[in-house]
């Protein structure tokens, strides 16, 4: 009697999972009736999937999908991440979306994506620094089939409800700075940028780089009408990102060359950044050597892009290019 019980049990339950998967697949999922999917307008992700059957799945951590099911679309997903940047993540994501093809100022940040084996891939982070920033990524799969227009609204819309560019106040009271450099960075140049002298930083492993394959650096001020102003400079020896980096920063009209390498400044706002890569050649292992600084001031006023010039100099010749 019990084994009868128990084979009942196993086909009632494979009928229901086989159930489910038929219906998934045959267009009767139910139709998506919530305003918002993962936090952003249900909308947008409808338009960017082709159709309004699809569900809601919570990822591990602060990651959320939208899986695709029904008629006239093949299984798809769409996934959302939130993240907490530090110093050293930070001009990563800064540089990755200085480098994407497609590119927008949303909710106080900087955005960009890309088409990548017919996905799209997203990341999304704050024009300043501070330790914990929020940033967000948004992938969608390739059986998603959206257009590039849909996908950036969906990444905007993803970056004004996932994260702020508001700093809550960091620990003070914050004296003026008194030595002569800040990063390796003249400090006269560092205190235009950030328009104060009341900030602090560390470099407790100053440039060169030497054998290190990476070093970054960060100054930051207190907070000012909830924004913080902050610098934060990075090098480090690439196998891979330095000749697609040295590619496009040379194709730039503005580009200029500094120490065996070639550098630009994006700026002309109260955020701005400065990039250079440079080609170690064939006797060094490592490919190239790529600099990154990302900078925002406290002022109402556009960043000197001067300063930024010269700050990205200093840093492209203390990392250097190769043997001296």
């Amino acid at each position: 009697m019990s084994t009868r019980v128990v084979v009942v049990g196993v086909v009632v339950a494979l009928l229901v999972v086989g159930g489910g998967v038929w219906k998934w697949f045959s267009g009767l999922t139910p139709h998506y009736e919530k305003a918002t999917v993962c936090g952003i307008s249900t909308d947008l992700v409808e338009d960017l999937f082709g159709t309004d059957r699809f569900v809601e799945r919570y990822g591990f951590g602060r990651r959320c999908s939208a899986l695709v099911g029904g008629a006239g679309s093949e299984a798809g997903e769409l996934e959302f991440s939130l993240h907490s940047d530090d110093a050293s993540t930070w001009p990563i994501r800064l540089r990755a979306i200085a480098s994407s093809p497609h590119r927008l100022t949303v909710n106080k940040g900087r955005a960009g994506y890309a088409q990548v084996d017919g996905s799209f891939e997203g990341k999304w982070v704050c024009s300043r620094y501070w330790p914990g920033v929020s940033a967000v990524s948004v992938w969608a799969s390739s059986e998603v089939g959206g257009s590039a227009k849909a996908f950036e609204k969906v990444l905007g819309a993803a970056a004004e409800y996932a994260a702020g560019c508001d700093a809550d106040p960091l620990d003070g009271p914050f004296e003026t700075y008194a030595e002569q450099t800040a990063c390796g960075m003249s400090t006269r140049h560092v205190a235009s940028v950030l328009g104060t002298r009341l900030f602090r930083g560390a470099d407790p492993e100053p440039l060169p780089l030497e054998d290190r394959g990476s070093w970054t650096c960060a100054v930051v001020t207190d907070s000012v009408g909830g924004e913080v102003g902050s610098v934060v400079a990075a090098a480090s020896v690439e196998q891979d990102d330095w000749e697609g980096e040295h590619r496009r920063i040379s194709a730039l009209k503005n580009s200029f060359a500094v120490a065996g390498g070639q550098a630009y400044v994006d700026g002309g706002g109260r955020a701005a950044s400065a990039f250079w890569a440079c080609d170690l050649g064939p006797d060094v292992d490592g490919g190239g050597t790529i600099a990154t600084i990302g900078a925002a001031g406290v002022t109402q006023k556009p960043l000197p892009v001067a300063d930024l010039r010269a700050m990205v100099t200093e840093i492209a010749i203390a990392a250097g290019c190769g043997p001296p």
